[in-house]
């Protein structure tokens, strides 16, 4: 894997129910922005969950790697959003992020200031609009400062 590769997939495969979402996709992901586009039900989310670790392949290799040599489960974290966050509607924002702070050792206020929800850290989720879950969203992805993070539809909901 090059030096500024932070993630390849070989032959990847992923199937739900018996039925192919993914079909032996190989891609080498360098460091920068990347964008993945294409129409609803291509598998997008698929391939945004197999990079961030959270879905398994059904058949096929995923490699980490970083620029400073670091590899997954050595200390790098890779931050994610799903499309649909499971945040619990009777926590505070500020407690919700806290719960996630405290796994990698960062700052929820910190966290929120840098979504432009300071303002908002007291109100439950359940009493946020869907654009400031989505912020919410991004600032858990982004706590403790990933190598890799990985947005899936990091913009849906939000406002220009």
């Amino acid at each position: 894997m090059s030096g500024s590769v932070i993630v390849e997939l070989a032959d990847v495969t992923r199937t739900y129910g018996g039925i192919p979402v993914l079909d032996d996709v190989s891609v080498s992901i360098p460091s920068g922005v990347i964008a993945v586009i294409g129409p609803n039900g291509s598998g997008k989310s698929t391939l945004l969950g197999i990079l961030a670790g959270a879905v398994e392949p059904t058949a096929g290799t995923v490699r980490y790697g970083h620029d400073d040599g670091a590899t997954a489960g050595s200390g790098k974290r890779i931050g994610y959003l799903p499309q649909r966050v499971p945040f619990r509607d009777g926590f505070t924002a500020r407690e919700t992020l806290g719960f996630y702070a405290s796994l990698v050792d960062d700052d929820p206020d910190a966290a929120l200031a840098g979504v432009g929800l300071s303002d908002a850290g007291d109100k439950r989720v359940g009493a946020l609009s869907g654009g400031m879950r989505r912020l919410l969203g991004v600032a858990q992805a982004t706590l403790g400062d990933p190598a890799v993070a990985v947005l899936d539809e990091p913009t849906s909901g939000l406002d220009p």
